[in-house]
């Protein structure tokens, strides 16, 4: 981290164990690379003066809550140990900022999606099965989720790295909240590609069953707001990974089952 950071003037934190299933299985791994990684960054941002940054927490950490949308003055109430790790992560950041005066700025960035995303999140999961011509194999039809396309939110992680205040927190979403089943036929739909699909609400005991930000922070005070609607994206995204598919590229050559 010395080396990375050597002579660096911003540095953006989004290093993480991120996804759900993996989280949950390596509960100490997790917590030592979100939670003591963020601690390692701090301290060597700090060892080497670096002017300022951005730490990327996540919209989890929020867990279950009961009013819509969510703002940044919402309490924080973590559900597993992703979204406790992200938050103790804030907690270093804030403290750090405190302590030594650094100047670090937070996101919550809501779900997004986009072209090299990992084949185990939702969208490309559903995308590259379809692809495939195999059968759809998903959990709760009913969660909501607020997804953003992946150039919105760099968009925005630069913004905040420009006029974003120290120990401030961001959202960054679309601020429209969909259902995992409506993400699921916005997708069949726009790849033209139909398939036979079996839900299973039981299959993620602990869920968030609801998430709906509120980007009007941002708006405000680094001029950012979603430029790129679902649709759009999704039909970006599905000609990306049809591309690559046909092209045998082994970044997304497995996809796990659901």
């Amino acid at each position: 981290m010395l080396d990375a950071l050597n002579g660096a003037e911003v540095a953006f934190h989004l290093a993480a164990i991120t996804l759900i299933p993996e989280t949950r299985a390596k509960t100490f791994n997790t917590f030592a690379t979100n939670a003591l990684g963020t601690l390692n960054f701090l301290m060597a941002a700090r060892a080497q003066d670096v002017e300022r940054l951005v730490y990327v927490s996540t919209c989890h950490v929020y867990g279950k809550q009961t009013k819509f949308p969510i703002i940044e003055e919402t309490a924080a109430k973590p559900i597993d140990i992703y979204s406790a790790s992200k938050l103790a992560g804030e907690s270093l950041a804030l403290s750090f900022a405190e302590m030594y005066g650094m100047n670090i700025s937070i996101s919550r960035a809501f779900n997004h999606y986009g072209p090299y995303q990992r084949p185990d999140f939702l969208v490309p999961s559903i995308i590259l099965r379809l692809l495939r011509g195999e059968k759809l194999a998903m959990g709760n039809p009913s969660p909501t989720r607020d997804f953003s396309y992946i150039d919105d939110i760099v968009r925005g992680y630069d913004l905040l790295a420009e006029k974003g205040r120290s120990s401030e927190i961001y959202h960054f979403s679309s601020g429209i909240e969909k259902t995992v089943e409506e993400i699921v036929e916005t997708i069949m739909k726009i790849s033209g590609v139909k398939a036979e699909v079996r839900w299973n609400p039981d299959a993620r005991r602990v869920d968030i069953p609801r998430s709906l930000g509120d980007y009007s922070k941002a708006m405000k005070e680094l001029g950012w707001k979603p430029k790129i609607d679902f649709e759009e994206g999704i039909k970006r995204t599905v000609a990306w990974y049809r591309s690559n598919l046909q092209s045998r590229n082994p970044e997304i050559a497995y996809v796990p089952n659901a």
